[in-house]
């Protein structure tokens, strides 16, 4: 059955290569150790991931932390906060400093479909889910 898998999955990638759940399927297509030789099932370059920005920078004394989740009920999609690209959902238990902040979802062609702007709190989880349709 593994070898139909396959072909579903790389079907799936001809026909809907911009799709939210096209990454996730590349990924596991990768891991089967599946050469994926055409360029438009390259992942897209949304922007710069979080460890490039200070504010995921080294905890120092004094600074407050709270946490959220965020998660797509269908599919997924690659989340953002504050403008720098974090992983993609779900994503969960994520440390984030205290204080505003604005969370993205983006598909596979790196459109925004969902924003939100929080206020995390220090020792609080804050979970945000998009409901797909």
């Amino acid at each position: 059955m593994k070898d139909k898998a396959i072909e579903a999955y790389k079907k799936f990638l001809e026909l809907c290569p911009r799709d939210m759940r096209a990454p996730r399927v590349r990924e596991t297509l990768l891991k089967a150790n599946v050469e994926l030789d055409s360029e438009k099932w390259a992942p897209k370059n949304c922007g710069p991931k979080r460890n490039s920005s200070p504010i995921f920078g080294m905890k120092k004394p004094g600074d407050k932390f709270g946490r959220i989740d965020v998660g797509v009920s269908a599919g997924w999609a690659h989340v953002f906060i504050d403008g720098l690209r974090v992983r993609s959902t779900p994503v969960l238990n994520f440390a984030l400093k205290a204080g505003n902040h604005v969370v993205e979802l983006k598909d596979g062609d790196c459109k925004v479909v969902k924003s939100w702007k929080i206020k995390v709190s220090h020792g609080s989880k804050t979970k945000l889910l998009y409901k797909a349709h």
